[in-house]
């Protein structure tokens, strides 16, 4: 099929899932390609591309995904969709956290680890090649990203590496309990009436208060909290929000209304000269705020300064 000597006489060896070693064959490639859509006159030029990035003892998973990468790049360049079906054919897809598909990569583990968990190249490459391992022996077409995470957090956890795992994690609530939330609600806060909006902030505050549990608080004080000793409340604004706020309105007064405290999003106001003005801008002051209160305010000496 190929006749070019510099693909016919290159030589090297790919390593199968099984472990054993066979001589790299351009013309498995080629068929492999065609297969997948690409039209003969453009083979050649990917080829090319590929030539340079192959390299001796790679394994048939890493072949893979660097053909991908290299079929992505050409779709860029020339409009064709040569990419998405060499994937559907030859991958092992990862359903991904921005809702596409991509071929499994044990590169972006390592980087993971180094970069969200802290560990070093050498740990991080030792768990990223179990981890693969592992998953060449699930028998699915695809996995979902979340999944891909809880295999390297139970590789972590098998390893001692409590700490990594801890910042590793991910956070979240499972679909049963979201279904729940749709259909029945929740009786945490009778304040909350059962709709869309609700449902959005049951949701998001679970997620804040595994984050604070896990990030803001030390551990010993995040086990109290469970064990009951102790009550942490309003857990779920802790990562972002003062609890309450007293304000004085003499800046305001003097100096004008920021709304958003700088003037870069929204209007800026003068210093009110009329009372009916000085109350407006008193009332925005509590509504702006709270935004960034998780619970309730008040004005020093309201009286005194309107009067």
């Amino acid at each position: 099929m190929i006749s070019n000597s510099k693909y016919v006489d290159f030589k090297i060896n790919i390593v199968k899932r099984s472990g054993n070693e066979e001589t790299f064959n351009i013309n498995k490639l080629v068929k492999s390609l065609l297969n997948s859509g690409v039209d003969y006159e453009n083979i050649d030029e990917i080829l090319s591309e590929i030539y340079g990035k192959v390299y001796n003892g790679m394994s048939t998973d890493d072949l893979k995904s660097i053909l991908y990468t290299t079929l992505k790049e050409y779709d860029k360049k020339t409009g064709k969709s040569y990419s998405k079906k060499y994937m559907s054919e030859n991958c092992l897809k990862i359903r991904t956290s921005e809702k596409e598909f991509e071929p499994f990569n044990k590169e972006k583990i390592v980087k993971a680890l180094i970069q969200e968990a802290g560990a070093d190249l050498k740990t991080a490459e030792r768990i990223a090649t179990e981890v693969e391992s592992e998953v060449k022996n699930l028998n699915v077409t695809y996995l979902t990203a979340p999944m891909i995470r809880e295999i390297v957090n139970t590789k972590l956890i098998e390893h001692g590496l409590e700490e990594f795992r801890h910042k590793h994690t991910r956070l979240g609530i499972p679909v049963y309990d979201i279904v729940k939330l749709i259909e029945r609600g929740s009786k945490d806060n009778a304040n909350l009436m059962h709709n869309p909006e609700s449902i959005h902030k049951w949701v998001a505050d679970e997620t804040m208060k595994q984050f604070a549990l896990l990030n803001v608080f030390p551990k010993y004080i995040a086990d109290s909290h469970m064990r009951g000793d102790i009550h942490l409340h309003d857990l779920e604004y802790a990562a972002v929000r003062t609890v309450c706020c007293q304000h004085d309105l003499r800046n305001f007064f003097k100096y004008g209304l920021k709304v958003d405290g700088t003037g870069r999003h929204t209007s800026v106001s003068k210093p009110a000269k009329h009372p009916d003005v000085a109350l407006q801008h008193a009332a925005k002051v509590l509504s702006a705020a709270q935004c960034e209160m998780s619970g309730g305010q008040s004005i020093d000496e309201f009286n005194i300064w309107i009067a």
